[in-house]
């Protein structure tokens, strides 16, 4: 899927090239390469998987930014949003957002040997220059340090007009928390991940307006536990009624590697 060779370092000019390059409707640049990294890497949300084998990411650019989905079935949907307020430089030549699929892991592997995390001596992160060519149907990142540019393109598949049926950023919350994503990380630590029945636990997720207490339940069929978190436990919270919410306890792995490297994490509780 990808034309993309992400050992290829070889070191070349930084001027203008012999050869005409179709005009790119995206054209943007970071220096926060390893941040784009961590957060696409957070929405990732199949696990086992070999490098390079996907899943495959919605995309979507616009004047706002960019923004990626990746969806298991209908049960789990990840999204992260690089608002043009994330670059040094941002612009995007076209009235209409534009959609399309990619690999993501391919796009994460070319991110993590470009940007030197898998064993370059790098002094510092590399510049992350971003272009889309419609005409080429391809994603193009170039990282550069001084006189040396590491270049990646990747073959997209047109996504069509419309993003997936659950994309997008709700509104449709009862309850609004948030808090330290070490303690959640740690709390989520502590329940049996080995356990061979962990395919029937089912996780509740409970917002108490009254208390201002969040409480986290995992169940099966024989036995159970409970995590409480009261209000002195958490940053913030909105919550005008009781919520609670449901979801499969297999749903908790994608959420644990999510929260490494964040400060803070937001839940929002949509009564089932």
């Amino acid at each position: 899927m990808s034309s993309a060779n992400p050992l290829d370092r070889t070191a070349r000019s930084l001027g203008p090239s012999d050869t005409p390059q179709p005009d790119a409707v995206l054209r943007c640049k970071t220096d926060h390469t390893r941040l784009i990294t961590r957060l696409l890497s957070a929405i990732c949300i199949k696990d086992k998987q070999q490098i390079l084998s996907g899943p495959l990411a919605w995309c979507e650019l616009s004047k706002e930014g960019i923004r990626f989905w990746t969806q298991d079935t209908q049960s789990i949907m990840a999204t992260t949003h690089l608002d043009k307020a994330f670059f040094r430089e941002y612009a995007y030549d076209d009235d209409e957002r534009i959609a399309f699929s990619i690999n993501l892991g391919v796009v994460l592997e070319c991110l993590r040997v470009l940007d030197g995390s898998r064993g370059s001596m790098l002094s510092q992160p590399p510049s992350l220059h971003m272009r889309f060519v419609e005409e080429k149907a391809s994603l193009c990142l170039m990282l550069a340090e001084g006189s040396a540019i590491t270049n990646c393109e990747i073959a997209t598949v047109d996504g069509g007009s419309e993003p997936p049926v659950t994309a997008g950023t709700s509104e449709r919350w009862s309850a609004r928390v948030v808090m330290s994503a070490d303690r959640l990380r740690d709390s989520l630590q502590e329940l049996e991940w080995g356990d061979p029945n962990q395919k029937d636990k089912v996780v509740t997720l409970a917002v108490s307006s009254a208390a201002r207490e969040l409480r986290l339940t995992v169940r099966n069929a024989d036995c159970g536990c409970e995590i409480n978190f009261p209000s002195s436990a958490l940053v913030s919270m909105e919550a005008e009624n009781d919520a609670s919410e449901q979801f499969r306890f297999t749903h908790l792995q994608a959420v644990s590697r999510a929260l490494a490297g964040l400060e803070q994490v937001c839940l929002r509780v949509m009564n089932d």
